[in-house]
């Protein structure tokens, strides 16, 4: 979004009441962007589609189903430290999906753990 002029393009605004547009919007203000919102959605394929489209910019969580789509979008590196979504996982130790659960936390953390 830096080499696309926040300040003047069209702002297509990630919905503010689900997490991932609370944190892009937290990020906007704590770098002091003030985008021209044209309208706040939340759908994240269809703000990429109207980016698409020229319809304007956005700023959205690096999700790769919007890389693997084929619209022509452009990922721009975010100055500074970008905000970060931390996950958990619970599962009940003596359930009856206790191996499946555990099964699913090695993959995840061999996943996560590639540099």
């Amino acid at each position: 979004m830096a080499d696309q002029q926040p300040r003047t393009q069209p702002y297509i605004q990630y919905d503010r009441s689900v997490a991932g547009g609370q944190m892009a919007d937290r990020y906007l203000r704590q770098h002091g962007l003030t985008p021209h919102t044209r309208l706040e959605i939340n759908g994240l394929m269809s703000i990429a589609a109207m980016v698409d489209q020229g319809l304007g910019i956005s700023l959205l969580p690096d999700w790769s189903a919007l890389w693997s789509s084929g619209l022509c979008i452009q990922r721009v590196a975010l100055p500074g430290i970008a905000p970060m979504r931390k996950s958990g996982f619970d599962w009940s130790s003596n359930g009856p999906r206790a191996p499946i659960a555990h099964k699913f936390l090695e993959h995840a953390e061999a996943l996560f753990s590639r540099p």
